[in-house]
Parts: structure tokens; C-alpha cells; sequence
């Protein structure tokens, strides 16, 4: 039984080592199984990203459970790098918060895989290391 958040499946024959236009399209929806493609469109409308990346990437796990950070190995200058960073965050995949510390820093930052945050205590309910964005050169 599948949800309206799973993905929809389609099967095109033009995958099959044919080369072809953009515009020509044969997608035939199907089920998984039968399936050689997986659309970023899901059963309740929405789009869920799936994207194909023509270089090396990894996907990290974060010190925070079902988080993630995300390594793209291509090189962009600052400007375009940061309207990456922008895009994604109107996009609502960056938080507004990282997007402007990223803006302020001229780069983005995540903990490297073995630094894990602080454990939350008492006296500290973020369990995050505190600065202050407004004094961030």
C-alpha cells in the first residue's frame, strides 16, 4: 500500500541507450518494480528532490538523529555558491538562521563527522555551541 508522500514511478523505453530530445518524453507511469525512473513528484503533489549530480557527493549523518550533511565536491565562487545557498534556502531546505550566518561568514560550516554537539543539560537547552551572528565579521 503506498502513502501519498512515496514517489511515483515511470518506465521509459528512450532510457534505454537510445539518444534523444529533451522534449520527447514516453514516461508511462508503473509501479517500483517495473520502473527505470523515480520522479521527484510524490502522490500528494508535492516535490520531494531527487537530482542527478554529475560529480562526487556524500551525504553525512549529523550528530542530530534523521539530519544530514551534505558534501558537493564542484567548485563555485563565493557569489555563486552563496545564491546556492540563497535558492535552497527559499526553497526551504536551509534553515533561514544557517542561511544568514552562511551570507555573514561567506561560507557554510556543518561539524565534521566526529565532532559530535554537546549533550544537552539543564543550563543548556540548545545543546549548540552559542555566538553571536550580529558580531560575525
Amino acid at each position: 500500500m503506498s502513502s501519498v508522500t512515496d514517489r511515483l514511478y515511470y518506465r521509459s523505453e528512450l532510457l534505454n541507450g537510445s539518444d534523444h530530445e529533451p522534449n520527447e518524453d514516453d514516461r508511462v507511469p508503473c509501479t517500483k518494480d517495473e520502473a527505470n525512473l523515480v520522479s521527484s513528484l510524490c502522490g500528494d503533489g508535492l516535490h520531494r528532490p531527487v537530482l542527478d549530480i554529475d560529480f562526487p557527493a556524500r551525504l553525512v549523518p549529523s550528530s542530530t538523529e534523521g539530519h544530514f550533511h551534505l558534501y558537493l565536491e564542484v567548485g563555485l565562487p563565493e557569489a555563486e555558491y552563496l545564491e546556492l545557498v540563497r535558492a535552497l534556502g527559499r526553497a526551504h531546505i536551509l534553515s533561514p538562521f544557517y542561511v544568514k550566518a552562511s551570507e555573514l561568514r561567506g561560507a557554510t560550516f556543518c561539524r565534521p563527522e566526529w565532532v559530535k554537539k554537546a549533550t544537552k543539560t539543564n543550563d543548556d537547552q540548545t545543546g549548540c555551541i552559542e555566538f553571536d551572528i550580529a558580531a560575525t565579521p
